[in-house]
């Protein structure tokens, strides 16, 4: 009669919590919340600054954007169903959850990179064909003139946390037989007969593509808040709606640069921590069956990172909902703005 196994409460959760799919749950939970919120109304009838001033009656700068922000809701969407459906292939379907598929923890940067690629094709291809009477601009605009400094800054530690990650874990990797780096070899201590560890981990061979993808990421990123601040607006009576919609699309691109970077940081993070995971090793007629104590010297950060992870991933997963089903409800019919300052600054 074999006894009943008591997990208790953390491991449950950890349990729960160890697949991307329990975190993609609770982030669409999350993002319906964060929508919901930002919905709600803001100010009685009698609150003029409530209702939004139509200041573009031929709709020309809906026109003008309103693909563009179809196209960000695109990328937020494929950086979501791709990283899940890497998952699903590699954890059910195909039995590669072992393997080295060098590009799954940079699969959701890339999808990224090559989709704000492209967005910044699209804003120079379509840059001034739209144009009435383009107003040529009284100051210098660069990438930073559109941007929400909150947005830049969690892309910019986003990078930086993963590239640092990235080094640190490649420079304790080691090779397998076929020379791919995706082992963490790990001592037995004072047992010299005994051979050490060699566990699954996220070397050079994951590492590689990832900052690859993250440079290219990072250059589209800036290439695309560039064309999209530089060029000209439409005609004075549109300056204030065109740069609601520009600051909408740069502020939305940045936050999905910096989802996609941490879902390929979680996914790292929950390789590293399987690491922190081995404590001992038995080896039959040797030690009089006891096991023999090893470990990572890092392994309390490894087991740090490994909670950290579904965290991460909760977070990036509800930014690119929240994106993917607020965005549509925002996209302009006609240029809107509730910025008053802006209109006056425009009939001027």
């Amino acid at each position: 009669m074999s006894s009943a196994v008591m997990w208790t409460p953390s491991e449950i959760v950890g349990a729960a919590f160890s697949i991307p799919l329990t975190s993609f749950v609770v982030a669409i939970f999350v993002a319906l919340v964060l929508e919901a919120w930002r919905s709600r109304p803001r100010g009685g009838a009698g609150d003029r600054s409530a209702a939004p001033a139509t200041i573009d009656r031929t709709g020309v700068v809906g026109v003008r954007h309103r693909p563009e922000l179809i196209v960000v809701v695109v990328i937020a969407a494929a950086v979501v169903c791709t990283h899940l459906l890497d998952f699903v292939l590699r954890s059910y379907v195909l039995n590669m959850s072992g393997s080295t598929a060098s590009l799954r923890f940079a699969l959701p940067v890339i999808v990224a990179s090559v989709g704000l690629a492209g967005l910044a094709a699209l804003v120079v291809a379509r840059g001034s064909a739209a144009s009435v009477v383009p107003v040529t601009p009284s100051v210098r605009r660069t990438w930073l003139t559109f941007s929400r400094r909150r947005d830049l800054v969690a892309a910019a530690l986003a990078a930086t946390v993963l590239a640092a990650t990235t080094v640190a874990a490649g420079l304790a990797s080691s090779t397998d037989p076929q020379g791919q780096h995706i082992w963490l070899v790990v001592p037995v201590p004072n047992v010299d007969a005994v051979d050490p560890l060699r566990l699954h981990f996220y070397g050079w061979t994951y590492g590689v593509p990832v900052l690859i993808a993250l440079a290219a990421l990072l250059m589209s990123l800036a290439a695309l808040l560039r064309v999209n601040a530089a060029r000209p607006f439409l005609s004075p009576e549109t300056v204030a709606a065109e740069r609601l919609a520009r600051r909408s699309i740069a502020s939305t691109t940045a936050r999905v640069a910096a989802a996609s970077l941490a879902l390929a940081l979680a996914g790292a993070w929950r390789l590293i921590a399987s690491t922190g995971s081995v404590t001992g090793l038995v080896i039959t007629g040797q030690n009089d069956g006891h096991p023999y104590e090893s470990a990572w010297r890092y392994a309390e950060l490894a087991a740090a990172a490994g909670w950290a992870a579904p965290v991460m991933e909760i977070v990036a997963y509800a930014t690119l909902l929240v994106v993917v089903i607020g965005m549509p409800r925002r996209l302009p019919l006609s240029a809107r703005t509730t910025d008053r300052s802006d209109a006056v600054g425009a009939r001027r």
